[in-house]
């Protein structure tokens, strides 16, 4: 996800040169149900067909190859799940590892997008094309280097 470039300061974040243009950098956050990402599904995702969940993965890959095409992609990654996740923390100089996410909630972390965009608008967009809104959520946030 390193990136070579310079940062100047702007009203919506801070604003980048990168191959001698500006743009913005955002992260993508994807949430859903980790039932869906298995075998188990939520109700919502198991009133799918087989056919609907095929053209929901279609749409995935079609989304995703398009937004590589357009230049805007500069890293993604799906996450494992949530229970191979190890929460770190230090309080009063003790350090405790604990399984699991820091937060529990039905919708969990599932990937991440790393997106150049030219202003916010054009990645709320951009989220708003991505069919997994359906079953969880898309969180955005600038990114400030």
């Amino acid at each position: 996800l390193e990136t070579a470039f310079a940062a100047t300061p702007a009203n919506t974040g801070r604003q980048r040169e990168r191959k001698g243009r500006p743009g913005l950098k955002y992260l993508v956050l994807i949430y859903g149900n980790p039932l869906n990402w298995g075998d188990s599904v939520t109700e919502a995702y198991g009133k799918l067909t087989k056919e609907e969940h095929d053209q929901r993965e279609a749409a995935f890959d079609a989304f995703y190859e398009e937004l590589k095409a357009s230049g805007k992609l500069i890293a993604g990654t799906p996450l494992g799940p949530p229970q191979t996740t190890k929460t770190i923390t230090q309080r009063n100089g003790h350090v405790a590892i604990m399984d699991g996410p820091f937060a529990e909630a039905k919708e969990q972390l599932a990937g991440v997008l790393l997106v150049d965009c030219d202003a916010i608008d054009e990645a709320y967009e951009m989220a708003k094309n991505f069919n997994e809104i359906k079953f969880g959520a898309i969180e955005i946030r600038p990114v400030a280097v």
